[in-house]
């Protein structure tokens, strides 16, 4: 993939909370190995160069939206994959931005159907941060911080009740440099 468009991704997507949703300039190498019936992996590797915001009329650097200082022109390195057997699943992803931040997640799920209509999810999710080279996202200075979550959803037909809790390394906040972040307890309308 070539060009410009919105993606999904844990640290990269369309935060389509509006109308408008966030947009990137990149190049993409994505593909499968399997088929969705068997035991499968999803695989992705890229380079995201630009993010036009969701109020603005022009894409702008990758190190700008991330707030490094004006004239710094960086983009982001990203690569992970998703194993899917049955009914779990366990990905991660990496990404990589000179002299800015680097971003770790990674996510495991078990979803079960124990009689019809009803829907049974459990998941855990981990993410780390730290900054990297010349630390322009901080003002110079370094940092390194961390996340974890977990999740279980109690779905019957239409309605799902989840309970979720997440809990960050205290000594420094979690960076959303891109986008929304994709944490269980960040909902769309109000975080908790």
């Amino acid at each position: 993939t070539l060009g410009r468009r919105g993606i999904d991704a844990p640290f990269l997507n369309r935060n389509d909370t509006r109308m408008s949703p966030q947009t990137f300039e990149f190049v993409s190498l994505q593909g499968i190995v399997g088929d969705a019936a068997s035991p499968h992996w999803k695989y992705g590797f890229g380079y995201f160069s630009q993010e036009k915001s969701r109020n603005s009329d022009e894409f702008v650097s990758m190190a700008e939206i991330a707030g490094a200082p004006d004239g710094v022109d960086r983009g982001v390195y990203v690569g992970g994959g998703t194993y899917r057997n049955g009914n779990w699943s366990l990905g991660a992803v990496d990404y990589y931005s000179d002299d800015i931040i680097n971003i770790f997640y990674t996510e495991a799920k078990y979803g079960l159907n124990p009689a019809p209509d009803v829907h049974l999810l459990g998941a855990v999710q981990f993410a780390a941060q730290n900054s990297v080279g010349q630390n322009l996202l901080n003002g110079g200075t370094s940092f390194a911080t961390n996340q974890l979550g977990a999740k279980a959803e109690l779905g019957y037909d239409t309605a799902i009740l989840t309970l979720a809790y997440s809990v960050v390394n205290p000594g420094f906040a979690i960076q959303t440099p891109w986008s929304a972040n994709p944490f269980y307890t960040d909902g769309q309308i109000q975080d908790f």
